[in-house]
């Protein structure tokens, strides 16, 4: 084969290199020809410099390591073109160091080869020493000077023969600067024409392709932006895979993985997918023996693993990190260390300690004064959804409100940094995160009394309130349309049976909102009274001649005796058994009642019993419907009930269709029967969804049992 170094212009050499650092092919047959031929200076040079590089976009750093070695130190060359392949290899050296976080080094490397740059007349060796100055400025958090230094790079460029992979790579060190500087747009901008430049069809270089791509996802998982992350990412996997580029496949992984976590935290999703895929780049760094990436992915599983609340792997995997970290002298990947170290300790509490507190504002601190607000954000953030988990480990206890209220303070300052590097995307996202965090601290201050849960009861359902108010005037609509051919008195007595229904359904509501505004106190119209009466008209107030297949029973003993509110009590059953009514005799079809379909048939059934207790009288409402979603049940807790439906209701969660008719109705009604001094609750015993695996093919399967207990007649006669 021709020699593909035959030349002895220096420029042409520069440009011969070139070609083959873009052909993996090219370089392996050079490399091996190399071997083969006489051991002159030059030829020497040249077989450990491209043996080096290989080695490095292979990431085997213990031959990378070994072929720099072999190469002659800086003024030990006979020749240009050999101290041409000795600058090339400083530079080699410095990338290495500076992918390594060793930035002293990196530095002096660098600064080692723009004093040898100087005596050559390739510009393109000048530009690359000012490119990886600009690295490592800006990986030390000097932002302007990196950026200077990369924009005197194109200026070198442009006095010297055109060459787009220099312009490529100096477009990369502008990006890089404005990236960790928290200029997302710019960076942005810089690092497209960069990829543009790289894949350039004259001469395209896949791996800065690549590079320049994933700086580009990770800027935009920085900035929010998740979308564009996943795409990004998906274009840079088959080009990985086509050159068989390690290092770049782990940092795919590395970076789909902290996506999958963040989702975990916020939709609630399992956090699993995110510890297999930082499993898979770390299993991809170590095969490249790269000391970084394996440090960062054992970081990103000590995060993971805490958060899954299995600390004890979390703190191997972090142990694991800090040692890959010794070499490191970059004081950024120090203090988020440190700060995922943390995150583990306090995973493992339910409450901080104050040295804890310490350790993050210290680091938090860091990034303050380095002015690093990618990394400020990011930790801003980590720290407020540990105070926020906290805050939910100590619900119902003083603490729990100062924990919410640092964790807003923490997501404050997020917003405002996010906002200081125009990244829209993740500014909309902190702040539904604030917003989350405000409705926590509410929470956690909201008196343990029924007026208290009444108030968040009003401020976070208000448009269901208003939905109720107008559901009732449903029957009476519809009855406008039976009013030709139908009995004169039937249709009063309806209208009448209606009126009632709107009435107490009206009252409920005026004392919600009254209680709510500290208008009026929750009083109750307490007398002992007979049960059975009250039961009667209740029912007859929900059943309707609409739905003449759904059967009515009471099984209420004519003596038993109750001392409560009767306006209360009976606005109690109707809202209960209108949502019955609503459900019963529905999902004939499974599929079609998961997509919130329900086609009332025949036998649908729905009874009211009661039975006297030591000093209280429980009355059971029992269907023969779907059955109460799981995550509604606990009505014993009216606060987690709202809490629950508060996230459905913002869609934070999946939103199930099947949740609807299981409306503030209940909570209200664990509220009445709370201030009565009962209780309420769903019998999970007797209480069977439709798509619950025991019980799907039997008879009767499905339905919904709720208890409440009101204090007995008899206790409180005078």
């Amino acid at each position: 084969m021709p020699d593909p170094l035959d030349t002895t212009d220096v420029h042409e050499l520069h440009e011969l290199v070139r070609q083959l650092q873009s052909s993996r092919s090219k370089l392996d047959d050079t490399i091996a020809d190399l071997e083969t031929q006489p051991c002159e200076d030059f030829r020497t040079a040249a077989l450990h410099y491209l043996a080096a590089y290989q080695s490095y976009r292979l990431g085997t750093p213990e031959e990378l390591e070994g072929h720099l070695q072999a190469l002659p130190g800086p003024g030990g060359a006979s020749d240009k073109l050999t101290d041409y392949f000795i600058q090339r290899g400083l530079a080699l050296q410095a990338r290495h160091f500076w992918r390594l976080g060793n930035l002293p080094v990196a530095l002096r490397h660098a600064k080692m080869l723009q004093g040898l740059a100087d005596t050559c007349d390739v510009h393109a060796v000048k530009a690359e020493a000012l490119c990886l100055i600009s690295l490592v400025y800006a990986a030390s958090c000097k932002w302007s000077d990196a950026a200077e230094i990369a924009l005197l790079a194109m200026a070198a460029l442009r006095r010297g023969q055109e060459d787009a992979l220099g312009e490529a790579a100096a477009w990369f060190a502008l990006g890089h600067a404005d990236f960790n500087a928290g200029k997302f747009g710019p960076a942005g901008s810089h690092l497209d024409t960069s990829f543009s430049l790289y894949s350039d069809s004259r001469l395209p270089d896949i791996y800065g392709q690549i590079e320049a791509r994933l700086l580009s996802a990770h800027l935009c998982y920085s900035g929010g932006d998740y979308e564009d992350h996943d795409r990004l990412l998906a274009t840079i996997e088959p080009l990985c895979a086509a050159s068989k580029y390690l290092r770049g496949s782990g940092k795919v992984s590395r970076y789909r993985g902290k996506l999958a976590l963040r989702r975990a935290r916020v939709e609630g999703v399992s956090w699993e997918p995110a510890r297999d895929l930082f499993q898979k780049s770390l299993e991809e760094f170590t095969e490249v023996n790269d000391p970084a990436g394996m440090a960062k992915s054992h970081l990103s599983l000590a995060r993971a693993f805490a958060f899954g609340g299995d600390t004890g792997i979390a703190r191997t995997h972090y142990e694991m990190a800090k040692k890959g970290f010794l070499t490191c002298d970059d004081a950024v990947r120090h203090a988020m260390a440190s700060i995922t170290e943390g995150l583990v300790d306090g995973r493992e509490e339910s409450r901080p300690s104050r040295e804890l507190e310490e350790v993050f504002e210290q680091n938090i601190q860091v990034f303050r004064s380095l002015g690093d607000r990618r990394h400020l954000s990011a930790a801003l953030y980590d720290v407020a959804m540990l105070y926020r988990w906290w805050g939910d480990e100590t619900q119902g206890t003083a603490e729990s409100m100062g924990y919410s209220e640092t964790a807003a303070h923490y997501i404050r300052e997020a917003i405002d940094t996010a906002s200081a590097m125009q990244a829209e995307h993740l500014v909309r996202r902190f702040k539904e995160e604030a917003r989350l965090t405000a409705l926590q601290a509410k929470w956690s201050a909201a008196v343990l009394t029924s007026a208290g849960r009444i108030r968040l009861l009003v401020e976070f359902f208000a448009h269901d309130l208003l939905k109720q108010s107008l559901a009732v005037w449903d029957p009476l609509t519809h009855l406008g349309a039976k009013i030709k051919g139908s009995p004169h008195e039937e249709m009063i007595s309806e209208i009448e049976k209606q009126a009632e229904v709107l009435r107490l359904r009206s009252q409920g509501l005026e004392k919600l909102w009254g209680v709510s505004e500290f208008k009026t106190d929750w009083v109750l119209d307490r007398r002992v009274t007979r049960l059975l009466p009250i039961v009667t008209e209740a029912v007859a107030m929900v059943a309707t001649r609409d739905q003449p297949k759904v059967t009515f029973l009471t099984d209420v003993p004519p003596g038993l005796s109750i001392f409560a509110d009767c306006d209360q009590l009976k606005c109690v059953l109707v809202n209960l058994l209108t949502s019955a009514r609503l459900f019963v005799g529905a999902a004939v079809d499974v599929t079609e009642f998961s997509k919130g379909q329900m086609n009332l048939c025949a036998e649908g059934r729905i009874s009211v019993c009661a039975e006297k207790q030591e000093g209280a009288v429980r009355i059971t409402v029992r269907d023969n419907g779907p059955g109460m979603p799981h995550e509604l049940r606990n009505l014993d807790e009216p606060l987690a009930v709202m809490k629950h439906m508060a996230d459905h209701h913002h869609g934070l969660k999946s939103g199930k269709k099947d949740l609807r008719g299981y409306d503030i109705s209940y909570i209200y009604c664990c509220l009445v029967v709370e201030e009565h001094g009962g209780e309420m609750w769903v019998d999970e015993e007797e209480t069977r969804r439709f798509d619950d695996d025991d019980r799907r093919d039997s008879d009767n399967a499905y339905g919904t049992v709720i208890h409440f207990t009101l204090p007995d007649g008899p206790g409180h006669m005078e």
